[in-house]
């Protein structure tokens, strides 16, 4: 007789493990403990084994028949049912998305700059890792790779969620290159992450620009003298804030006058030489004292 939902949730631990069958060689299996699991009796090559289905009621009857129903396909082509179970775990191990996308950092990190790289990879082990690192890439699905970016946009990181998503779209694109999965679920998805209301600061009218540098002088009396000081230098060298910001005096040549912001540094990794005015060369040297 064929097991129904009500027999198994009722099956009660005896002293000794024993066996409710289901017919075709899958039976449940209650232990004394009270545990039970799903098993599959069958011969291959002439051969008595047992093939694990899984723990109820993690796994219900309906997908235990199922494991049964795929096991018997495979064993009708001649393949043994835990070879074939063995065999997908290995290439899970091997191609878990975590695994792939260590190997396309690697393969990419050359072209980046270090403090990008590192940016990188840390957004992934922040952002990704948790819900996607285990999974096998073949495996993952758009909805799974959404929910993973959802989680993101609903912190308010909306740069964070998008960047992400170009993350794993990336990986999937190179895991599909190297031949280790057959589509990207991560392909489809330009234009999912929300986008923040942009508010463009007007920009100084140039008649106003003598007067922003009289007070930008009197700034010191009442703020802070390096904000002052950076500002006037952002103003003479048109360099990025970000560059600015990290700065080191042995970067700066003042007697061959030109400022040599190392490629590690720049965005595009390439070093980037700034002609450093007189001005300049006087609030530095001021900087200094």
């Amino acid at each position: 007789m064929a097991l129904v939902n009500s027999q198994i949730k009722q099956a009660k631990p005896r002293d000794t493990d024993y066996k409710i069958a289901d017919g075709e060689g899958m039976y449940l299996l209650i232990k004394r403990n009270g545990s039970k699991y799903w098993r599959m009796d069958y011969r291959f090559r002439g051969k008595r084994k047992t093939l694990s289905l899984g723990v109820y009621p993690n796994v219900g009857l309906k997908d235990a028949r199922e494991k049964r129903r795929s096991a018997k396909i495979q064993l009708s082509n001649d393949q043994d049912p835990s070879e074939v179970r063995k065999e997908e775990k290995r290439a899970s191990a091997v191609n878990r998305f975590e695994d792939v996308a260590r190997q396309w950092w690697e393969h990419n990190k050359e072209s980046w700059s270090h403090d990008h790289g590192v940016r990188v990879l840390k957004r992934l082990e922040d952002n990704a890792f948790k819900d996607l690192g285990h999974l096998s890439i073949d495996e993952i699905t758009p909805k799974q790779v959404i929910a993973t970016i959802r989680k993101v946009e609903a912190r308010g990181a909306l740069d964070v969620a998008n960047r992400v998503k170009q993350s794993i779209n990336a990986t999937c694109r190179f895991a599909v290159q190297q031949g280790i999965a057959t589509s990207n679920p991560a392909g489809d998805l330009d234009g999912i992450v929300k986008q923040r209301k942009i508010q463009h600061r007007a920009s100084l009218p140039r008649e106003e620009l003598p007067q922003f540098l009289k007070e930008l002088e009197n700034y010191s009396d009442r703020g802070r003298l390096l904000t002052q000081r950076a500002i006037k230098l952002l103003l003479l060298t048109f360099v990025r804030s970000g560059e600015l910001r990290g700065a080191r005096w042995d970067e700066f040549d003042t007697k061959g006058k030109v400022w040599r912001i190392p490629s590690e540094r720049m965005k595009m990794g390439v070093e980037h030489l700034v002609p450093l005015s007189r001005q300049t060369l006087e609030l530095l040297e001021f900087g200094k004292a």
